[in-house]
């Protein structure tokens, strides 16, 4: 059997041969008689196929080869899986002869064909036209058993939906308003109009929500008290002042007026000089169930803050007091004491014990404090302390001075 092959030079540019065009023309035409006589014997056989029983010993492949070939008239072309066979044709039979006149004259065109195209550019329709010639004319190439597909197991991920949060017009323009307001750098009223965000009742079934409205209102926050506001108190330094009497006496702490004021050196102030002072009083409130920690300043909300609180009931409930403020803390366990730095020291930069008031049984030990291990925040996994991230603790510990109301509940 030849084997023809095509070559595709795209590159180079050829004059057309006529005589190749005439060719084509005449092997179309010769074509198109061997298919018709190809149709018209097959239609006179269709009623004379007979049916061939199935033999017990052959496969079901086998049986239908064997089928077609008990089915096919001598002259006919019988194609197998594995061979193609050619049966002489009876001299009587016109329409067998043309056939076979027709197939050898193609068989003769497409090799003279193919020879002259060896080597000239060859489109991809000629390249199959000429094919399925060679399949009409006779010319039947190896035919390449294919190995069956395997079963292969097509994995699709699960995709997990976030769940859309119906977040309320009233909410949402709110958050929009207060946004605007800090825009245009008027603190105070985006800060309360933020807290009043806080306090709406269809607010908890919109935690992503509420978690970016938290986000705003600290960071108003933060701004809000380095920035000009109406209940601000300005204190003219004289004669005996120094930071700490001040602080006391306006409910605040050293570190938040020397911050407000771009004090740098605590024990060194200005007489004459104008000291602005954000005064209290000042309240957290701890939410053991909600893992928060809430700042108040004159009863309205300042500051939010996610923590971690004891296991079970560890972390006891009721009304309290900062008895301390510590930076940079040691941790005694026992009789050890573990210094800051030190990676056993687990309470992190700030340290503010807790004292019982009212009717809470005394307790000890219990307290405010940071960590280094952030993924203990928003969990029960302590022993009893609450725990803020490092930078939340030394905000609140900025604002929060001693004696101040702690309520855990």
């Amino acid at each position: 059997m030849a084997t023809y092959s095509f070559t595709d030079v795209s590159s180079s540019k050829k004059t057309e041969d006529p005589k190749k065009k005439s060719r084509i023309i005449l092997l179309t035409i010769v074509i198109i008689i061997a298919i018709l006589a190809v149709v018209f014997l097959v239609l006179q056989n269709v009623s004379k196929q007979p049916q061939v029983p199935q033999e017990p010993g052959l496969p079901a492949a086998e049986n239908t080869i064997a089928e077609e070939a008990a089915a096919a008239d001598p002259g006919e072309v019988v194609l197998t899986a594995a061979s193609v066979e050619t049966v002489e044709a009876p001299a009587g039979d016109a329409g067998n002869a043309a056939g076979a006149v027709a197939a050898d004259v193609a068989a003769d065109i497409v090799a003279e064909v193919a020879a002259d195209a060896a080597g000239e550019v060859a489109s991809g329709t000629q390249a199959a036209v000429a094919g399925e010639t060679a399949a009409d004319a006779g010319v039947v190439s190896e035919q390449v058993e294919l190995p069956a597909p395997e079963n292969i197991a097509i994995v699709v991920p699960e995709v997990v939906a976030e769940p859309v949060e119906n977040v309320s017009v009233a909410l949402a323009e709110g958050l929009a308003e207060a946004k605007e307001l800090l825009d245009y750098r008027r603190y105070q009223e985006g800060h309360a109009a933020l807290a009043a965000l806080l306090a709406a009742e269809d607010i908890s079934s919109c935690p992503k929500f509420r978690d970016e409205v938290i986000s705003e209102l600290n960071s108003a926050a933060k701004a809000f008290g380095k920035a000009v506001h109406t209940d601000k108190i300005t204190h003219v330094i004289s004669s005996g002042d120094n930071l700490d009497r001040l602080a006391r006496r306006n409910n605040a702490t050293i570190e938040a007026i020397a911050l407000l004021n771009g004090i740098t050196d605590h024990n060194r102030i200005m007489l004459g000089y104008d000291l602005t002072i954000l005064p209290g009083p000042w309240k957290a409130v701890v939410d053991l169930a909600a893992c928060e920690v809430t700042l108040y300043r004159n009863d309205a909300v300042f500051m939010v803050f996610e923590a971690g609180v004891g296991k079970g009931r560890l972390t006891p409930k009721g009304t309290f007091a900062v008895a301390d403020r510590v930076v940079e803390p040691t941790w005694t366990v026992g009789n050890e004491e573990i210094p800051y730095g030190d990676p056993r020291n687990i309470i992190g930069t700030r340290w503010m014990p807790l004292k019982a008031t009212g009717n809470t049984p005394p307790v000890d030990g219990i307290g405010i404090h940071g960590t280094n291990d952030n993924s203990t925040i928003g969990k029960s996994s302590s022993n009893g302390c609450i725990r803020l991230s490092n930078n939340d603790v030394e905000e609140l510990y900025m604002l929060l001075p001693v004696n101040s109301e702690v309520i855990i509940r």
